[in-house]
């Protein structure tokens, strides 16, 4: 078992225009970091249909994937440089569609007891504030938030 990252996406079909904005902008910020796959240098894909990039190199190891479909989905980053453009992006994609469930070994409470005051773990301090940053928005990464659900 690795460092994994866990979201449940929810059917809409595509993804929102504003937060592909955002991440587009995020991936062409981290381009160092990433590329579409480990071994291969294609640049990654951001639409509102997917989201698809890796690590490079040595630096890459699961590939993060979204679609906007309803499933659950993860990936393990081992706590590679490109977790933290994981991260981010998962930060963004749950801030536009609240509905969806994000989880992740960085603060998964049972395993962080400490979560439940908001701390986390491994690249997500710095993902929170750089994304709260962005949207200037105060996101408060909590169980409840990554729990939420719309009725």
């Amino acid at each position: 078992m690795g460092y994994t990252h866990y979201w449940e996406n929810v059917p809409s079909g595509f993804l929102p225009k504003e937060a592909i904005k955002h991440i587009e902008t995020l991936l062409a910020h981290y381009a160092p970091l990433i590329q579409i796959e480990f071994d291969d240098p294609q640049n990654p894909i951001a639409t509102d249909e997917l989201i698809h990039f890796n690590g490079k190199g040595e630096n890459g190891h699961e590939t993060f994937f979204f679609t906007p479909e309803p499933s659950f989905q993860f990936c393990k980053t081992a706590r590679k440089p490109y977790d933290i453009v994981v991260c981010e992006v998962l930060l963004i994609l749950k801030h536009f569609i609240p509905e969806m469930k994000l989880s992740s070994d960085g603060f998964d409470h049972s395993l962080m007891p400490e979560y439940q005051t908001g701390e986390h773990e491994g690249t997500w301090p710095e993902a929170i504030a750089n994304v709260s940053k962005r949207l200037h928005t105060d996101l408060n990464v909590t169980k409840e938030w990554c729990e939420s659900r719309s009725s």
